[in-house]
């Protein structure tokens, strides 16, 4: 009779067992506790190493600073100086800053203009696609960077990253 109604009305599922049912809730518990933990051990994980790397780049831009001639950055206001002896020495420093540092892919000063915008006063880059030149405007700026950038009295790092 139970092979005629399989055929019959189709196949019945059976009722599972206890220990069946105890196995598969262990199973599936075990499951997402250890989802959730890894999940949680991701974002630990990930915001400790976004930590440690707004840290390295701290370390590498105040220890840059040291190195680089505050008067000859202050002396270059004028696209015609590209190129004169002060611009090269600041650019041969920031060339020995991003040569010590792997992960430094550019290293550039920038400074507010009496209009309140961003501009870029000497660029390492020999790329002329990618170089910035002295009185170029940096016009993706975060609204971080923005806010800060004339009140800003030691090196800082934002919290988040961004492309530009």
């Amino acid at each position: 009779m139970n092979y005629f109604n399989q055929i019959k009305g189709g196949i019945k599922p059976s009722k599972m067992s206890l220990r069946t049912k105890l196995t598969l809730s262990i199973i599936l518990y075990g499951t997402l506790i250890t989802g959730v933990l890894s999940v949680l051990l991701f974002l630990s994980n990930r915001s400790q190493m976004r930590s440690d790397f707004r840290q390295r780049l701290l370390d590498i831009v105040s220890i840059g600073a040291i190195s680089l001639n505050a008067n000859s950055l202050d002396d270059l206001k004028l696209k015609e100086q590209e190129g004169n002896a002060e611009y090269r020495s600041v650019k041969a420093a920031l060339k020995r800053i991003k040569a010590q540092a792997a992960d430094i892919h550019f290293a550039y000063t920038m400074r507010m203009t009496e209009k309140g915008q961003i501009m870029f006063v000497v660029d390492e880059s020999d790329n002329p696609d990618e170089t910035a030149h002295l009185g170029d405007i940096y016009s993706d700026a975060s609204s971080f960077l923005q806010h800060n950038f004339d009140s800003m009295k030691t090196p800082l790092v934002e919290e988040v990253f961004y492309t530009d």
